[in-house]
C-alpha cells in the first residue's frame, strides 16, 4: 500500500495525481468525476492546495481543459499522490 501523503499537504503546495487511487471506485463515482481524475493522470496536471476544510482535507485546485478552460477543485484525501513544490518555499 502507497504512503498516505494528503494529511501532511499544506496551503500551497503543489501535488499531482499520478494514478487511478485505490480508495476510488469507478463504480461509485459518476462519469464526469472519473473523465476528470483520468484526465488529471493522463495530463500530468498540477494542483495547487488552496485550502485545508474544516474536516482536514486538503483541497486542491486546477484548470480543467475542455471547450473552455473550468477552473475545479477537489478534495485530496486519497493515495496516489506526488509533492511536486513545496509552498513553503
Amino acid at each position: 500500500m502507497q504512503e498516505q501523503i494528503w494529511p501532511t499537504l499544506k496551503i500551497g503546495d503543489h501535488v499531482q495525481v499520478t494514478s487511478w487511487p485505490f480508495e476510488l471506485s469507478k463504480d461509485r463515482l459518476d462519469a464526469e468525476m472519473i473523465r476528470i481524475y483520468e484526465w488529471l493522470i493522463k495530463n500530468k496536471t498540477v494542483l495547487t492546495v488552496e485550502q485545508i476544510d474544516r474536516d482536514g482535507i486538503p483541497i486542491g485546485s486546477f484548470v480543467y481543459l475542455r471547450e473552455v478552460e473550468v477552473y475545479e477543485s477537489l478534495r485530496l484525501n486519497h493515495s496516489c499522490l506526488r509533492i511536486v513544490r513545496s509552498g513553503s518555499h
